[in-house]
């Protein structure tokens, strides 16, 4: 039996690490710097609803272990005789989880050399793995790098598993499983037996980045435009005709540029961007897939990215564009890189702040043209209050 420490207790920790090597016969241990979502976890067990493609199945997952980032390090031994180490993050929690690790994994390079690791990170977020690999080394003695370099294996993750809950502490989940995750080579670890879990020979980074580009870009899309239109739901919100278009719209200008600009035919691009349908519609919130829109609104991120890319290549991205200006407009309570856009809209006006979001100049056809739309649907929005208030008056 197979040993992995989820670092990240949350949403894709618990409803997909933790169910599918649970499944799989794993003995899993969860690490987490929020004692709420520890405490929770030790309940003793924890309920993830399935969504897949012949049927839905509530699952319930027990017989884990759960861990707080302790001074004490008291998930030291599960981290000693790890087979794999999962790094369920946000990527501006990666660098303190490190931090937190290296000492074990130190004193494994000592205590345990004979023993292979695995690590992965779960993220979205590119170009990782040189600055988790970079930081593992500078912080471990020459032993300690020598061993790293001879039995640790890090390697990059395409997640393609979207899981919802109501916050990082909850009990109940839902997850929409249609495709597998994909892990990058070597694996030292024998994974047969883990369900939804493949290994990958392909370039990791190009797939990932094109996976960003192709199916983040339509989710992120549907719900800056969902949002607007106040639905609550990922899967209202592509019901409705208008949001559909735009989902469609936004690939149909992204996929034949990217084929163009990278060593992948649009046929492959197409069967990467197009997840298959859940028997059930998956309960997605709108504001999870929405959630921090200033870095899915950043130069190099899925919609601007795409959005140049188009520009250069003689496309018309006026769906990307729509998309952009949805995303400056949305204004989700809670979400603070939302507020953060809106202060900067307030502070500066809207073409300085798409500038700063975008991390293109002022003058660029790009902010002009999102500024334009983020306007006229202000002045709709103005008129239409006005005319029910002639109405209702």
């Amino acid at each position: 039996m197979g040993k992995i420490v989820i670092v990240g207790a949350g949403r894709e920790g618990k409803g997909h690490l933790g169910i599918v090597f649970s499944e799989g016969g794993w003995e899993v241990s969860f690490l987490d710097k929020d004692p709420e979502v520890i405490e929770a976890l030790r309940q003793g067990q924890y309920e993830v609803t399935e969504y897949r493609a012949e049927d839905t199945k509530r699952k319930v997952i027990s017989g884990y272990k759960a861990f707080w980032t302790d001074g004490q390090r008291s998930c030291g031994k599960e981290i000693m005789e790890a087979d794999v180490i999962a790094l369920c993050l946000y990527p501006e929690d990666m660098g303190d989880a490190i931090s937190y690790l290296l000492p074990v994994l130190e004193q494994r390079s000592r205590m345990n050399p004979a023993k292979c690791l695995t690590m992965f990170p779960c993220t979205n977020e590119n170009g990782l793995i040189p600055e988790i690999d970079s930081q593992i080394k500078d912080g471990l003695d020459e032993e300690g790098r020598k061993w790293y370099g001879e039995k640790v294996s890090l390697v990059d993750t395409v997640v393609r598993r979207p899981v919802g809950a109501e916050s990082s502490s909850s009990l109940e989940l839902e997850a929409g499983v249609v495709c597998p995750l994909l892990i990058g080579e070597p694996v030292y670890a024998d994974l047969r037996g883990v369900p939804w879990v493949e290994k990958c020979p392909a370039d990791m980074e190009l797939l990932k980045k094109l996976k960003v580009h192709t199916i983040n870009t339509a989710h992120a899309a549907c719900a800056y435009a969902g949002y607007l239109k106040g639905y609550r739901m990922i899967d209202e919100a592509k019901a409705d005709r208008e949001v559909s278009a735009v989902i469609s719209g936004v690939l149909e200008e992204s996929v034949p540029v990217l084929a163009r600009v990278y060593p992948i035919s649009e046929k492959e691009l197409w069967d990467l961007a197009i997840f298959p349908d859940s028997k059930d519609a998956f309960c997605d919130p709108v504001t999870r897939v929405a959630f921090n829109p200033l870095r899915k609104l950043a130069r190099h991120d899925r919609l601007t990215e795409n959005a140049c890319l188009c520009l250069e290549h003689g496309v018309d991205p006026k769906y990307l564009i729509l998309s952009i200006a949805n995303g400056m407009a949305y204004d989700a309570p809670g979400d603070a890189a939302a507020e953060m856009i809106q202060s900067w809209i307030g502070e500066y006006g809207i073409e300085q702040a798409v500038s700063r979001v975008t991390g293109l100049p002022a003058e660029h056809e790009i902010v002009r043209r999102v500024s334009e739309c983020w306007a006229g649907r202000k002045r709709r929005r103005r008129k239409e209050r006005e005319k029910n208030n002639e109405q209702t008056g």
